[in-house]
């Protein structure tokens, strides 16, 4: 017979997978929004090279709508291992 302590785990796991886990981006600055707006003033004040991070930001956005950041599965796995 399955305990209470048991369901009450189970219930937590399934509510812990419909939630929509944040992005890494939305995890450090709150929001992909807030992320491209301080970009975009650093792009500005000539901090950032336009051409590369308009490229950046392009694509973090597809990554972010596509969440294709959630394929991401082992944390200590490398950004250029990944890629390749």
């Amino acid at each position: 017979m399955t305990t209470v302590r048991g369901l009450t785990a189970r219930i937590t796991h399934l509510e812990r997978s419909r939630t929509r886990r944040l992005t890494p981006i939305e995890a450090a600055y709150g929001s992909h929004e807030a992320f491209e707006e301080l970009t975009r003033d650093q792009i500005e004040r000539g901090e950032l090279a336009r051409e590369d991070m308009e490229a950046v930001l392009d694509a973090l956005q597809r990554w972010h709508v596509d969440s294709a950041w959630s394929n991401w599965k082992r944390p200590t796995r490398q950004m250029w291992e990944f890629a390749g």
